[in-house]
């Protein structure tokens, strides 16, 4: 599964195993073995996955979405890890300005429910 995942990395970055090995100082007789389902080390893991862009998770097969998200989450929706990396990236005032927002909107939605006499919890 990793010699794979690595060969189609390399292709999407106009590359190739033996070239991005070579890149990291590994030669192609110590390549061989990943031909025949063995993983590299957990360094040369790494170097792979950020030269090429792709989450270690995805060389390994664990996933099929190469993306490198900060959100590993299993339970969370593509949309969901998307807004949350776009969060994690924003300035500190804009990170208080959304939490202010939601958390206005949460205690609006309790308020809306306790005077409509809804016992239904706010959609948090």
């Amino acid at each position: 599964m990793f010699y794979e995942r690595l060969k189609a990395a390399c292709v999407e970055k106009g590359t190739t195993p033996s070239a991005m090995a070579k890149s990291h100082g590994i030669t192609t007789a110590n390549t061989g073995p990943w031909k025949h389902g063995k993983t590299p080390s957990v360094d040369i893991l790494v170097k792979f996955a950020t030269s090429l862009e792709v989450s270690t998770d995805y060389l390994l097969g664990l996933t099929d979405s190469p993306s490198r998200s900060v959100v590993s989450d299993a339970s969370l929706t593509e949309e969901e890890a998307r807004i949350i990396e776009l969060y994690r990236s924003t300035a500190p005032e804009v990170k208080g300005a959304v939490k202010t927002m939601l958390e206005t909107y949460d205690w609006v939605m309790k308020k809306a429910a306790e005077i409509n006499g809804d016992k239904k919890e706010s959609p948090s």
